[in-house]
Formats: structure tokens, C-alpha cells, sequence
């Protein structure tokens, strides 16, 4: 291993920074916010090494374009929504986010509301690797932490 990480308050910064860029997507309209759309995921891939290790339920994929298309493809019909964030020092370089994921159809009723958690490592102020997880209590239960910590107060 062997490979160090940025601590979890200069990781912390870098992963803050690429939620409050998700935050200013959600009310962009698709068409109308093209551009602003687009530089904002400038902006949040630039927080990401070339090569960030991205564990999905297809496998280990290298890079961003899956996570950014996905992104793309989800908000194009759906307003999403991030709320009630919660930062946790997971130890070992690890950042766990846990939030409340709100989606809504653009046209129609369509909503669902998740809690879901990523797993964040940064070295050298990009990171390097990250993992969703749909159920925040497997995350917490993964890292060997308590489930409660990652509870609403």
C-alpha cells in the first residue's frame, strides 16, 4: 500500500468543493444553463486525478467520463437535490459523505428520496478514488464505523 493521503481536513476541503458544485447544478435548466452546466463540470473535474479509481456496481472504472455522463443523463430529466451533508473522518485518508438525495421529474411527479453515503480518498489535493454507496448504513458498516454516526441529529 504504502501510498499516503491528504488529511482528512485538506481532503475534506476538496471533496466540500465538488458537493457545493453539485449544489449550484440543481436548479440549472438542461437547455436554457447549457453553458453554466458545463463549466460547473469543468470546474468538478478538475478535483478529480486523471486516473480516479471510481468503484460502481459494473466494476472498478478509471477516470471521469462515466460519473460526469451519468450526471448529465440523470439531471437532464430530474432536478436533484443534495441535502443535510454530513462530512466523517472514516481514518486511513477515507472522507464518508452522507446526505439526503432528493429527486424530482422535470415534468411530472416522479420523486424519490435516498440516503445514500461516497467514499472519498484525496492525495495532493485530487481525488484519487471514490465509491457510492445507495445504502449509507452499508457504507458506515464497510468502513468498521457506526451506523449511528452517520444519522440525522
Amino acid at each position: 500500500m504504502g501510498e499516503s493521503h491528504d488529511s482528512f481536513e485538506a481532503a475534506c476541503e476538496v471533496v466540500e468543493r465538488l458537493f457545493r458544485l453539485g449544489q449550484d447544478f440543481e436548479h440549472l435548466d438542461p437547455e436554457r444553463d447549457r453553458d453554466r452546466r458545463q463549466a460547473l463540470i469543468a470546474e468538478a473535474t478538475a478535483l478529480f486525478s486523471e486516473d480516479v479509481e471510481n468503484v460502481t456496481r459494473d466494476g472498478t472504472l478509471y477516470g471521469t467520463g462515466r460519473f460526469f455522463s451519468d450526471w448529465e443523463v440523470q439531471t437532464k430529466d430530474f432536478q436533484v437535490r443534495l441535502e443535510q451533508l454530513k462530512f466523517l473522518d472514516a481514518g486511513e485518508g477515507r472522507v464518508v459523505v452522507v446526505y439526503r438525495m432528493v429527486r424530482t421529474a422535470r415534468e411530472g411527479d416522479d420523486y424519490m428520496a435516498t440516503w445514500p453515503a461516497v467514499v472519498f480518498r484525496v492525495r495532493d489535493g485530487k481525488i484519487v478514488f471514490f465509491e457510492g454507496y445507495p445504502d449509507r448504513n452499508k457504507a458506515m458498516r464497510d468502513l468498521g464505523l457506526d451506523p449511528s454516526m452517520a444519522r440525522e441529529r
